[in-house]
């Protein structure tokens, strides 16, 4: 058998779902957009998927997965703890505030995904959670209690998911994470 580089059928599906959700949201686009946009028949994208809330949950999962080993990439090239944090939260808070911001149309999604991948999300949350949360304990104090460490991860990234739905730009955003990080990075 000759290898090859084409994608199989489910990733063409959900990558044109997901270029096809960012620039006309989830309520707009069609089965038969998504299947167009992986050059595929619509009863090819039902051989591998049952309907669109389906989709949207790969999509979610693809993305969720592609975030999180950016947030590792970024905390590798970094070398102090608040750098680190700061890098992971750029990657996992700040670029997504900036795509659905820059696809205005894409807005839907976050009503869909609660009704639809709520748990796909809350899983990549507490993954999110988790990274922070070995971050602050590998560079807390000797004496620091591991339950204080985790509490701070979760109030940093509960504050993150908070925050950018108040936020007036990306630079406020990208400002108050900051703050938070310095508060952080002081009491572990």
């Amino acid at each position: 058998m000759v290898a090859t580089n084409e994608p199989s059928k489910e990733a063409a599906i959900t990558r044109a779902a997901f270029e096809a959700f960012m620039r006309y949201g989830f309520k707009r686009v069609t089965m038969e957009d998504i299947a167009r946009g992986a050059g595929i028949s619509r009863p090819a994208v039902y051989l591998c998927f049952n309907n669109k809330e389906e989709i949207l949950r790969a999509v979610l999962a693809d993305q969720v997965a592609l975030t999180l080993d950016r947030v590792r990439a970024a905390i590798s090239a970094a070398d102090a703890l608040a750098d680190k944090l700061r890098a992971a939260f750029e990657s996992w808070t700040i670029d997504g505030y900036r795509l659905m911001h820059t696809n205005p149309d894409a807005r839907d999604l976050v009503d869909c995904t609660l009704e639809f991948a709520a748990d796909i999300m809350e899983d990549g949350y507490r993954s999110f959670e988790m990274i922070v949360a070995s971050l602050l304990q590998a560079y807390a104090r000797a004496d620091a209690d591991p339950s204080h460490i985790e509490q701070i991860a979760r109030t940093l990234v509960l504050s993150g998911r908070g925050i950018k739905e108040l936020v007036a730009d990306e630079d406020e955003l990208r400002g108050t994470i900051s703050t938070l990080i310095d508060m952080a990075v002081s009491a572990a």
